[in-house]
């Protein structure tokens, strides 16, 4: 293992500078993806800042980086948010298909897959005016529902 060296140190050995940066990279990205395995959101208390400072050591390729940082995580506040909700669409076609007698239901569907498969799956376009009148439709089926989200996580931090 080499000797223990700061980025700016090796950032200084102008022969070395691409590697620094491939190193750096490879540094960030290895501390990222263990985070995205290792933190969890919900062991954060919402409105809480946690400031840090530490020294991180890792060995990348046969050379050490020492890299001194501080900060704070902030964590926000839950907060509530409207989202529309469409009925998903198996759920209207059933709807549709109820109001259809039962022998008829089975002669519209096979229909409809025998067209599909001989056409390769492939469909004239509807009329434009029934296109619309199913858009309506669905738009009237759309609703609004209220999801609670979590706050987010921002780190302001130096590095040294």
């Amino acid at each position: 293992m080499g000797a223990l060296k700061t980025p700016a140190e090796l950032a200084a050995d102008h022969t070395a500078v691409g590697r620094v940066c491939e190193l750096a990279s490879a540094y960030w990205m290895s501390l990222g993806k263990v985070a995205e395995k290792e933190a969890k959101r919900d062991d954060l208390v919402d409105g809480k800042a946690y400031p840090f400072e530490g020294k991180l050591l890792l060995s990348i390729d046969g050379e050490s980086l020492v890299q001194k940082l501080s900060g704070k995580l902030t964590v926000g506040h839950a907060s509530t948010k409207n989202a529309s909700v469409t009925p998903k669409l198996p759920e209207v076609l059933a709807l549709i298909l109820l109001s259809i007698a039962p022998k008829k239901r089975a002669e519209l569907l096979n229909a409809i897959a025998v067209n599909c498969e001989s056409a390769g799956c492939l469909y004239p376009s509807p009329p434009a005016a029934l296109v619309a009148e199913a858009t309506e439709f669905l738009a009237r089926l759309r609703t609004t529902k209220q999801e609670t989200v979590r706050g987010p996580v921002k780190a302001e931090y130096s590095l040294k």
